[in-house]
């Protein structure tokens, strides 16, 4: 295979001391390495090193930082995808610790003589699944790492029991991916279980001093004792493979360093100093290095956008929930189905919704992205909720966000991205001239669970980015009217009680509830009435769908009350996000009560009736003694009531914009009378995944209604499942695209 030629020119290397040749060791796979400098400018950003036949890196020393940046954003180099022989390179010199590249003779990296071809490279950190990993403590002849193995691997993966540590790597990562990408401690291979000091955990001593030490020295030898005490080669391969492998050391000497630490972009390694390995913001922003993810910038601060966690980090401990920009969103791929690509020339409205409330289960949008034709840059459109997952961003919160980025390397790499826009509701639109469309966000919403953004994407010079639809569409009748005019209600409270006297129970710990209802018409949920003996501790969290199989992940879960006290009676409104429920959705909610007891009865099976009226039903749950932990057998339900609102808009009132599902609306004609047609499923319908294919008769013949209704509110190509199966959704509005036919009750 051709290796594809780079477009790389260096900057000449002056004044470069001759060196001892030494043999490398092999083919020398390049990488690149960002580093994530404690303050902006204060170190070099990039490097090259490479990775020879026994897993050892040295770095390639000639380019600039900046060669290297613009390499990068301009294609030039893929990390880890490319080889050369060292060993067969006249202007390329190995001393043992370092490779020069002597540009004495204008020798540049476009003249290596390239072996070996990857255009698909193993990824050693996968995007999703199970991610098995392993830190490596480094003690050297002269430092050693102040941190216990019990204490950092609790600050990795929350584990221990004496430091349980909320925030870190593996609980971000769950909670940005709907708990897609899960980091486990890695575990020892067979027999060498002494050596893992903690869950996932080894420490090793290394021959040489930390001062005067190279990083890759450090690296090299750390690796080489681990290799040592495991028996394996690193980083393994099979069952005893690690997906990432992190080094934490004492620091540099003699001068401190200027970087919190480093990774390599595609790869399996990242290298930690001082206490910056407790800080969870920057363990993720490093493994997104090694997911593939390139720095997000502002301005010229190539890491300065403070909405995404490959931008700089949040250093701190205890506060790391944030995700990605839409760009690193759009790469990483978690959000399928939420995808949308914007077609030139056409006006698309769109609705959004937060990476950080986000679920598997949501009909929303999350990112759309829009293809420039004349430029190598994509952009990409979302909206950065600060909730959920996301709750401590710190930057265009609850704004709509356009980032740019390269569009040359291959999925789920990104390249470094950029901040175009951000804007607020009332902020003109934006525009690029290049890609022929504008950007103006309609609506707001951000008092509701998910909170959303309404977005209209048009070309400028053929359309007026007006925030209504216009009609299109083959008309369709609309219903006949009734013998008297009905009054409009702009929104309707209304009120479930389940009310009953029961028991009260309490613990010093607290008690946690958790159940499920379902919405037989669109409502938003206003607040709760709860009956204790005395002035309590309150927090609620929510959740769309069953909440079976949640219970014990908290990253599932948005909180909707916060640590509020209160004494028999209903939630303040102004304590209580609202939640909105789409007609035939289910709803799960999660209770804390501490302080005293709280009232509730036993039921006889979780997940029976409990109580219900026109518009709602309230479904037997299950209590757990600590806070997300494995519920009960037995069946609870605490004493309570729930408000609710039935909201519609008034004829003039400018329609609020939804997901999009076809093309355009239809338009009104006279009122005649037309044939009734029954609603009728779509039999060409397929859904594929995981080697199965899902239709209409498959999503009904579900055992539990609460697997139908999830199905059902999937998309397949941006269309919502509840419009294609509608017989089998229960859903007779879908229009003239379902079965062929227009949906009427039967």
């Amino acid at each position: 295979m051709n290796f594809t030629k780079v477009l790389l020119v260096f900057s000449i290397l002056r004044g470069v001391a001759p060196v001892s040749a030494k043999q490398f060791n092999g083919l020398c796979t390049v990488w690149v390495n960002n580093f994530l400098c404690i303050e902006e400018g204060g170190c070099d950003d990039s490097q090259l090193v490479c990775e020879d036949g026994e897993g050892n890196f040295y770095q390639l020393i000639g380019p600039t930082s900046d060669d290297i940046e613009n390499a990068v954003n301009d294609g030039s180099i893929d990390s880890g995808h490319f080889m050369f022989d060292p060993n067969q390179e006249e202007n390329v010199t190995f001393d043992g610790e370092s490779l020069v590249m002597n540009y004495s003779s204008n020798f540049t990296l476009n003249d290596l003589t390239t072996s070996v071809s990857i255009t698909e490279k193993d990824r050693y950190s996968p995007t999703t699944g199970d991610n098995k990993m392993l830190l490596v403590i480094i003690d050297a002849t002269d430092y050693n790492v102040d941190y216990s193995p019990n204490q950092l691997s609790s600050d990795v993966f929350g584990t221990h029991s004496t430091f349980t540590d909320e925030d870190n790597a593996n609980s971000v990562y769950r909670a940005c991916s709907d708990n897609q990408l899960r980091i486990f401690p890695g575990t020892p291979p067979p027999g060498k279980e002494d050596f893992f000091l903690a869950r996932g955990t080894i420490r090793v001593k290394i021959d040489i001093p930390l001062n005067g030490s190279s990083d890759y020295a450090i690296m090299n030898a750390a690796r080489l004792k681990a290799q040592e005490q495991l028996g394996i080669s690193l980083p393994g391969t099979g069952a005893d493979q690690y997906d990432n492998i992190y080094y934490a050391k004492k620091g540099c000497y003699p001068n401190a360093c200027a970087y919190a630490a480093y990774a390599g972009i595609g790869s399996y390694y990242s290298m930690y100093q001082g206490g910056y390995i407790t800080y969870s913001g920057v363990q993720v922003h490093e493994h997104g290095h090694n997911l593939g993810l390139y720095h997000s910038g502002e301005g010229t601060l190539a890491y300065g956008d403070h909405s995404c966690s490959m931008g700089n980090p949040l250093y701190r401990d205890d506060a790391s929930k944030m995700c990605f920009n839409p760009a690193k969103s759009w790469a990483v791929g978690w959000y399928t189905d939420s995808y949308v690509e914007y077609n030139e020339g056409e006006k698309l409205y769109v609705k959004l919704i937060g990476v950080g409330e986000w679920t598997s289960e949501s009909p929303e949008n999350v990112v759309v992205k829009i293809d420039v034709p004349s430029s190598s840059d994509d952009l990409y459109v979302g909206f950065n909720r600060k909730a959920g997952a996301n709750e401590d961003n710190v930057e265009f919160s609850d704004l709509v966000t356009v980032i740019k980025a390269n569009n040359i390397m291959s999925s789920p790499r990104s390249y470094q991205s950029w901040i175009e826009a951000n804007m607020r509701e009332a902020d003109p639109p934006y525009e690029n001239s290049d890609a022929g469309v504008a950007v103006k966000v309609c609506k707001i919403v951000t008092n509701e669970v998910p909170g959303y953004a309404d977005v209209v994407i048009y070309n400028p010079t053929t359309s007026s980015g007006g925030c209504v639809r216009t009609p299109t569409a083959q008309p369709v009748p609309t219903p006949l009217p009734t013998d008297s005019p009905t009054p409009f209600v702009r929104c309707q409270e209304k009120i479930l009680p389940n009310e009953y006297q029961g028991f009260s129970v309490g613990s010093s710990a607290g008690l946690f509830f958790v159940y499920n209802v379902t919405a037989h018409t669109d409502m938003i949920i206003d607040t709760f009435y709860l009956k204790f003996q005395s002035t309590a501790n309150i927090n609620v969290w929510t959740k769309r769908g069953n909440y079976e199989g949640f219970e014990e992940k908290e990253t599932a879960w948005t909180r909707i009350v916060e640590n509020i006290s209160m004494e028999t009676g209903e939630i303040r409104k102004d304590d209580f996000t609202p939640v909105k429920i789409d007609k035939g959705a289910e709803q799960s909610f999660y209770l804390q009560v501490s302080g005293t007891n709280v009232y509730c009865k036993r039921g006889d099976k979780t997940g029976d009736l409990d109580a219900e009226n026109e518009d709602l039903s309230i479904f037997w749950g299950s209590r757990t003694t600590w806070k997300f932990s494995r519920p009960s057998r037995d069946s609870y339900m605490v004493h309570t009531k729930i408000r609710y609102r039935l909201c519609k808009d008034t004829p003039t009132a400018s329609p609020e914009i939804t997901p999009m599902k076809y093309p355009s609306f239809s338009p009104t004609t006279s009122n005649t009378r037309s044939p009734t047609k029954v609603c009728m499923d779509d039999p060409n319908f397929v859904k594929g995944r995981g080697g199965r294919k899902r239709t209409c008769e498959w999503i009904g013949q579900a055992r539990k209604q609460w697997r139908t209704n999830k199905w059902c509110n999937k998309k397949k190509s941006q269309v919502k499942i509840s419009e294609i199966c509608c017989e089998t959704c229960k859903k007779c509005n879908c229009g003239a695209n379902c079965g062929k036919a227009p949906c009427k009750k039967k």
